[in-house]
């Protein structure tokens, strides 16, 4: 409707100027009407200023909307009251204008939402670009630092030395351990690390979750455990040897009965010999024991995992033919590396499968699967799967406590050496279990280790199988 008033006004306006111009023609032609043709004249003039001035009023009315838009100025006023045609163009301006308003209210307070969400979050987060400039800080992350504020996070190395190197050097997806000091006291905290593009600027998002206090307490968990397991064992271990010494010393307190009778002699010798197997025994324990406080650091290694398996499997090969287990070896893809101690990995794999295979002992159908992969973040994933009886809930949150055995005859140091190996190469285990289905141990190794995530591989997966 508009645009129809519009069109008509430059319309009329253009017919009045046109006939002004024939008639004063007409007239000063006449010769008898120059005074009247040189009046229309100046008509016309009058009329093209005002035709100009009513189209660049609607042209500076645009300008003014346009520039609005362009700089986020949604305060401009629309509102005239000169003509219909201008108060109806100019209230479509300013109902475009509001609806404006309206959205960027919307989305600055979505954005005070969203703001207030991080500032409060526990998690401490800092986004920074390829110059160390901050474009974000949460609070949680200046509390770390004891900081007020953070531009650029150079100035994090005099709170924390080394940790400019780990923010900028971190990849994707890849996560470190690192132990802080502020005012609070040490903290250790989890670092994890995502990168993302805005605006054409690569940013890096850093997350810093404070593990403290569940370290703390898990720590003290899991100090009680071992001083029950040590307790335990070392009262088994201490009863008997105590109550056959009472009955060795109280033997030697009669010696003429003692020379007299070889049944005492006997008994004295089986007090003493069962007195050396249970102290055998704690001195095993203790061996046990130190074992897992000089586990060795790694020394790395590019390795084949094709290779790491089928040394594995011809290790076991004897007894998974005695006991008739399938067993099923897969690496997908086949030319997989990593950077591992070989020696100490095919340790926690031969852990792994040796206590699939006791765990299977009942079974008629023994199974055991070995495989590895890549996931999308380039880690790979091994997992070593069985279908024994699996593992009770509360047996398996205990499954890696050192000491902690389901075996009568185990140490309950197997699966803990194995955690503690797997650390030092910054991997992984978890377990997960099914009863009388199926249990998986599953190894993460991250993608810094795996020499083939940079690759691109067409082949087919390796498998190996045996019945």
């Amino acid at each position: 409707m508009v645009y129809n008033r519009y069109r008509a006004q430059i319309v009329v306006r253009s017919i009045l100027i046109f006939a002004t111009i024939a008639v004063a023609i007409w007239l000063f032609l006449s010769g008898g009407f120059v005074v009247t043709a040189i009046l229309l004249g100046v008509i016309t003039i009058v009329q093209i200023g005002l035709y100009v001035r009513y189209s660049e009023r609607t042209e500076r009315d645009l300008v003014r909307f346009f520039n609005a838009i362009a700089y986020d100025d949604f305060e401009e006023n629309f509102r005239s009251n000169r003509t219909v045609e201008s108060r109806n163009l100019n209230a479509a301006f300013a109902n475009i204008i509001g609806q404006f308003r309206r959205v960027r209210g919307q989305r600055e307070a979505h954005y005070r939402y969203l703001k207030a969400i991080i500032d409060h979050a526990g998690t401490g987060l800092i986004a920074f670009d390829r110059d160390g400039r901050v474009d974000l800080a949460n609070h949680s992350a200046l509390r770390l630092f004891d900081l007020d504020h953070l531009t650029n996070i150079k100035q994090l190395d005099p709170k924390a030395p080394g940790i400019v190197e780990i923010l900028s050097s971190i990849n994707a997806n890849e996560r470190r351990i690192q132990r802080l000091t502020n005012s609070y006291g040490m903290t250790e905290v989890v670092i994890d690390a995502i990168k993302f593009r805005r605006e054409n600027n690569l940013l890096t998002l850093i997350s810093l979750q404070n593990i403290s206090t569940e370290l703390e307490a898990r720590e003290v968990e899991t100090w009680q455990l071992i001083l029950r397991s040590i307790t335990h064992e070392i009262r088994n271990s201490m009863t008997p040897i105590a109550s056959l010494a009472t009955t060795a010393i109280s033997y030697l307190d009669t010696p003429k009965q003692l020379a007299n009778d070889p049944e005492i002699v006997s008994d004295v010798k089986l007090a003493l010999s069962t007195i050396e197997q249970r102290s055998q025994g704690l001195l095993r324990f203790c061996d046990a024991y130190r074992t897992l406080a000089q586990v060795p650091a790694p020394r790395l290694k590019e390795e084949s995992m094709l290779a790491i398996f089928e040394h594995i499997r011809s290790c076991f090969q004897a007894q998974f033919r005695q006991h008739s287990i399938f067993h099923f070896f897969s690496v997908d893809p086949p030319d997989m590396s990593l950077m591992v101690d070989i020696d100490l990995i095919e340790q926690v794999m031969i852990n792994l499968i040796a206590n699939a295979m006791e765990a299977m002992e009942n079974r008629s159908d023994k199974r055991i699967e070995v495989k590895a992969r890549s996931d999308d973040f380039g880690n790979i994933i091994v997992e070593v799967s069985d279908n024994g009886p699996g593992l009770k809930t509360d047996v398996e949150a205990k499954i890696f406590v050192p000491f902690f055995s389901t075996k009568k005859e185990g140490s309950g140091i197997g699966l803990s050496l194995s955690r503690l190996i797997l650390r030092q190469h910054n991997a992984s285990i978890t377990v997960e279990s099914i009863p009388n289905q199926r249990t998986t141990f599953t190894i993460v190794f991250p993608a810094s280790l795996n020499l083939h995530s940079q690759k691109q591989s067409t082949e087919n997966s390796n498998f190996i199988s045996t019945q």
